[in-house]
């Protein structure tokens, strides 16, 4: 199994680094070419990029899990990738078109050039490293446990993390953008092949659909409704995870690689339908395995790992490279959105023109990251702001509702209602706020910021362009 394990990783790495040479020397000499693909990407691509990039780790834990603990609460990753699809559709080709014709490389610089405030880029500068570094860094921790415990402790857990960082890493560095693009396609297709086969392997181990199905309204027939407590969870995780897919930076600026603005609604309409056929899959698979292991397990983020543990002997294999595919699809979009942030947004625009900058903030980036990933104290200190990311990166709806929909050109409103919806999010998240309020942490933010923007908006008299 160590010698398969091997081999197996060691040629998917190298078509991974294979791939990150060959956009090298494709690559242009300018930061527009690096973060940005030169704003060249086609539909085809995108599609690839945008999906992979949605669809992390968490796929093969937390989200089949999320079925087994909590049922029908399942559904809110369609409702999700619905809302994140619906977001791009209508307004990805106005951001491209914004981007574009003002020179914009990063969310940040949008929103600050909208604006003529600094401040504003600034601060959604912050909210974007606030919101997607500790997700990267916990990403690193997760990929070189699952690649230690399928060694057998062959493989150290620093080890892996630090050569599945320094493989990224390599890539990202020479390559930029397109490699990012290009191996995120790639990545994307051996996930939904492999959880396809995962689903009909499952299916068959557990009796068929139908038998599981039965056998799931059997054994969790409370878990197949809403009840107060599910239905304050599904609001509030819906209302984070709906904008967040579109809103996090490495996925909105997606939207600034763009060929033709116009050509995000198809990519928006084609990812929807890639996206919604995975979470069929997965759906598919979970079921299966819950119906086979109810009621069994200690810890349901191992679901897939136990189903595939009981009936295959090599499935751990299968496992890994998904993860694999799913992590490093999902990190090297969190790298360049956080060096472009780094070289671009922190510091004046005049100073930023520097491509051996920005691949140098990227290793920086990548290496904090990693550094923290195999620290025990690092790895504590990010865990509980994981859990927050999304709400805080939902924070800029409300800022973007103010460009592209109202029309406005004053910064306060937007100011104010990031302020004081982070200010809410932390009162509750922190707080025994959040056993009195009657919604969590992410729907009171959402709330206290769109009230915040309109009151403010009102009494501040809003310009409009």
């Amino acid at each position: 199994m160590n010698a398969l394990l091997a081999t197996s990783l060691g040629l998917y790495l190298f078509l991974v680094l294979y791939l990150g040479y060959r956009a090298n020397r494709a690559n242009g000499n300018t930061q527009e070419d690096f973060f940005l693909l030169g704003r060249s990407v086609g539909v085809w691509l995108l599609v690839g990029s945008v999906a992979a990039s949605m669809v992390n780790s968490m796929a093969v834990t937390g989200t089949p899990s999320l079925f087994y603990t909590g049922g029908i609460l399942f559904s809110q990753m369609f409702v999700a990738v619905t809302a994140a699809c619906g977001l791009m559709w209508f307004f990805g080709p106005k951001v491209a078109a914004y981007a574009r014709n003002s020179g914009s490389l990063t969310q940040g610089e949008l929103f600050g050039r909208h604006y003529r405030s600094r401040p504003m880029h600034l601060l959604v500068a912050a909210l974007g490293v606030l919101s997607t570094f500790p997700f990267l860094s916990i990403q690193l921790a997760g990929v070189g446990k699952i690649v230690s415990a399928g060694s057998g402790g062959a493989i150290s857990f620093e080890s892996a993390a630090l050569v599945f960082a320094l493989c990224i890493g390599l890539y990202v560095f020479f390559g930029g953008a397109r490699a990012a693009v290009w191996t995120d396609s790639l990545q994307g297709l051996a996930a939904f092949f492999l959880f396809s086969l995962m689903a009909l392997l499952f299916v068959n181990w557990a009796g068929g659909l139908p038998q599981s199905l039965e056998t799931v309204r059997t054994v969790m027939p409370e878990k197949l409704g809403f009840t107060a407590t599910s239905t304050r969870l599904f609001l509030d995780s819906t209302l984070s995870w709906s904008f967040a897919f579109f809103l996090w930076p490495h996925l909105f600026i997606r939207c600034f690689m763009a060929k033709k603005p116009s050509e995000l609604r198809g990519v928006a309409v084609i990812s929807f339908l890639v996206l919604i056929s995975l979470l069929t899959v997965i759906l598919v698979l979970t079921i299966a395995a819950t119906a086979k292991l109810y009621g069994t397990l200690e810890d349901p983020d191992h679901l897939l790992a136990t189903m595939l543990g009981l009936h295959l002997s090599d499935g751990g294999l299968i496992l890994l490279i998904l993860v694999l595919a799913l992590t490093m699809s999902t990190v090297d979009s969190m790298i360049l959105a956080l060096a472009a942030i780094i070289s671009r947004d922190l510091r004046s625009i005049e100073q930023s023109d520097g491509l051996k900058r920005s691949r140098l903030s990227t290793l920086a980036i990548l290496g904090l990251a990693t550094f923290l990933a195999i620290n025990t104290i690092g790895q504590s200190a990010l865990v509980p702001w994981v859990t927050l990311g999304a709400s805080i990166i939902t924070l800029l709806l409300w800022p973007l509702i103010g460009i592209f929909v109202l029309h406005q050109t004053k910064a306060w409103p937007s100011l104010l209602s990031i302020c004081a919806g982070f200010t809410a999010l932390c009162i509750v998240r922190f707080t025994p706020a959040q056993e009195i309020l009657p919604f969590g942490f992410a729907t009171t933010s959402f709330v206290v910021g769109g009230i915040t923007f309109t009151v403010s908006s009102i009494l501040l008299g809003a310009k409009k362009q």
